[in-house]
């Protein structure tokens, strides 16, 4: 009979997926299961920016880990990765162990000052440097719009998530770009983007995200329509007659208790 070693034993989550490293993390995993490991903790040090791939690798080896009996502990959990799991209602299921964030500074930018960065625009290439770079553009224009704890982590999340999926599933093609823009007021910010890629109209695709039964069919995938629309109010999609597929976000801001 196995007998399980009380020691957790840790692994590190990869800040960029691709089958390599989600193959290298899941290996990692076996091992420690095959060596009779009781607990397995999983570190989210590395993990700066959240998408549906993480949840997918994460639930997947928590689902497979509790058909095992063997627990699994989430370590350094920053703010955006506790809220992505609070919106899914995973963080009931999960013992996670969050991270101490840092304090922001303040510039309190007043009313002219918000007017003045109240529109983002840009464009990228799909190769992961490009996109890097707007994500880390954008995730600067949020922040010094100064939205509420919450409101950011969403917006953040969200453009990292539809951005990334463009990157990974829409073939567009090398030499095109993504162009990307949003505009805020005080009470909404609308997020655009537009790609030469395949038709996906993500409308037509949404439905409701069951933990119980995910858990059951060790789910894997499928959480990024789920996230994109529990974290914005409004979602719009149509396709131009030049064969350009054009994705509306509304994300209202007006304050509310659904803090981190």
């Amino acid at each position: 009979m196995l007998t399980r070693a009380r020691k957790p034993h840790a692994v590190q989550v990869p800040a960029e997926l691709n089958p390599d490293t989600i193959r290298a993390l899941e290996n990692s995993v076996d091992q420690l299961i095959a060596d009779g490991v009781g607990t397995i903790v999983l570190d989210c040090t590395k993990l700066a920016h959240i998408s549906s791939m993480h949840i997918g690798v994460i639930w997947s080896i928590h689902s497979r880990c509790d058909n095992l009996g063997v627990g699994v502990i989430l370590n350094s959990v920053s703010q955006t990765l506790s809220r992505v799991l609070r919106i899914l209602d995973l963080d009931k299921l999960l013992e996670i162990n969050e991270s101490v964030a840092a304090s922001e500074k303040s510039s309190h930018l007043s009313q002219a000052g918000r007017e003045a960065i109240a529109e983002f625009q840009a464009r990228c290439k799909t190769d992961e440097e490009s996109v890097a770079a707007v994500n880390d553009s954008f995730r600067e224009y949020i922040r010094s719009l100064e939205l509420e704890k919450h409101q950011a982590i969403d917006l953040e999340t969200v453009f990292y998530e539809v951005i990334t999926n463009i990157k990974n599933h829409a073939d567009v093609t090398p030499g095109e770009y993504i162009t990307v823009s949003a505009r805020f007021n005080e009470q909404q910010l609308v997020l655009n983007f537009a790609d030469p890629g395949m038709p996906f109209d993500p409308t037509r695709q949404r439905g409701s995200f069951n933990v119980v039964e995910s858990l059951e069919i060790g789910q894997k995938n499928g959480f990024g329509l789920t996230m994109i629309s529990r974290m914005t109010d409004k979602i719009e999609y149509s396709r131009s007659k030049d064969g350009v597929n054009l994705l509306s976000l509304t994300k209202l801001l007006a304050k509310d208790n659904n803090s981190v």
